[in-house]
């Protein structure tokens, strides 16, 4: 992909993801979205089992599932329609994805330039630490610019 693209596409998803933000402050219920819902609509489990067409065991099941983080997506969509409710699934960064790149592009900078100023300090040929920053500085910047997956190649 064209590297206008790539910058293009990164600024879409960010915006998409300031959009759905507001959804970090929206805890699942304590019962679980399936159980609240299902009682909000005034539905009992031996209902909710014949609109599924299970049996109320498994209605149970899949509440205690939801709760447990081990229903599997394809059930929880299934479960929600019998409810008259829509999945809606998104995996949501912590930080924006150019906040993302950029973090890691300095750690891998800062990694090589660190290792090349050990080396030069014990040649007494030492950068002072403002020209340091600015070295990581520009070698980030490059690395997102001709280079940018091999920020990933490091552990943290």
């Amino acid at each position: 992909m064209p590297k206008d693209f790539g910058k293009l596409r990164t600024r879409q998803l960010d915006h998409t993801f300031d959009r759905l933000s507001p959804l970090r402050s929206v805890d699942r219920p304590r019962k679980g979205w399936l159980k609240v819902i299902r009682e909000a609509l005034g539905m009992t489990v031996e209902q909710a089992a014949e609109r599924l067409e299970v049996t109320k065991s498994m209605v149970s099941k899949y509440e205690r599932a939801e709760l447990d983080e081990t229903i599997t997506l394809a059930t929880l969509r299934r479960v929600a329609s019998a409810l008259d409710a829509e999945l809606m699934y998104t995996v949501l960064p912590r930080k924006s994805i150019e906040e993302l790149r950029r973090e890691r592009a300095l750690t891998a900078a800062r990694r090589r330039v660190q290792s090349v100023h050990q080396s030069m300090a014990l040649e007494d040929q030492a950068v002072s630490a403002e020209e340091r920053e600015r070295q990581i500085a520009e070698l980030a910047d490059e690395l997102l610019k001709e280079r940018p997956r091999i920020i990933w190649d490091e552990r943290d």
